[in-house]
């Protein structure tokens, strides 16, 4: 299936650093109609943009002293309106802590400036939830990018202006990241339920009315 998530011919968001947020080939497959490098560059400069306009740092890059804890980052971008990222970040204790963020931008083509920034600390349902959610989802073995690989048959389905998200994760040290536009993910699937759980963590503020 080859999914065209909204802005794939709007402007790219410039990074505002030159350290990758995703390791090379991360978005990449054999058959796909782009090159490593430009694939590479494109989600540098569109996800890579709008993490560097929160001032989010890289995950997969972090030093050995700060990759020991785990680290599940969702960022979620609408194409027309805010895009936000919540970071949560399990402490020593065995608690989250998250950290919210979004900026005044849109998702589909413009990073935009940071503007909101709020953090807090997972309740103990909270923290069971989550657990229980990623349990469902198993984010390290998730298809990092499905938009290049049509379907046995050929067909392709193409989703337009609309919401995509990334989530990346730093378990047990083992970095991974996959993206899904919203066609990608049917109403029940673990993966939207997730990523409702982000939006009530942040209290409502990471989904724009009617994005999702």
């Amino acid at each position: 299936m080859l999914c065209l998530a909204a802005g794939l011919c709007t402007p790219y968001a410039r990074a505002e650093t030159a350290e990758p947020y995703f390791p090379p080939g991360t978005w990449w497959s054999p058959g796909f109609k782009w090159s490593q490098e430009k694939s590479d560059v494109f989600h540098q400069d569109w996800f890579g943009g709008q993490l560097a306009a929160m001032q989010e740092a890289p995950l997969w890059t972090a030093s050995e002293a700060d990759a020991s804890g785990d680290v599940i980052r969702l960022l979620f971008s609408p194409t027309f309106s805010r895009p936000s990222v919540l970071r949560l970040t399990k402490a020593g204790t065995g608690d989250y802590l998250y950290d919210f963020r979004q900026s005044d931008g849109a998702g589909g083509y413009d990073p935009g400036q940071l503007v909101v920034q709020d953090q807090g600390r997972l309740t103990r349902d909270q923290a069971d939830q989550l657990e229980g959610l990623l349990a469902e989802v198993q984010p390290l073995t998730l298809d990092p990018d499905v938009t290049g690989k049509p379907d046995a048959d050929g067909s392709t389905l193409v989703c337009f202006d609309g919401s995509g998200m990334v989530l990346e994760v730093r378990l047990s040290g083992i970095y991974h990241a996959a993206e899904r536009h919203e066609c990608e993910m049917p109403k029940d699937s673990p993966l939207r339920q997730l990523t409702w759980f982000f939006n009530e963590i942040s209290e409502g503020r990471l989904i724009t009315v009617g994005t999702f």
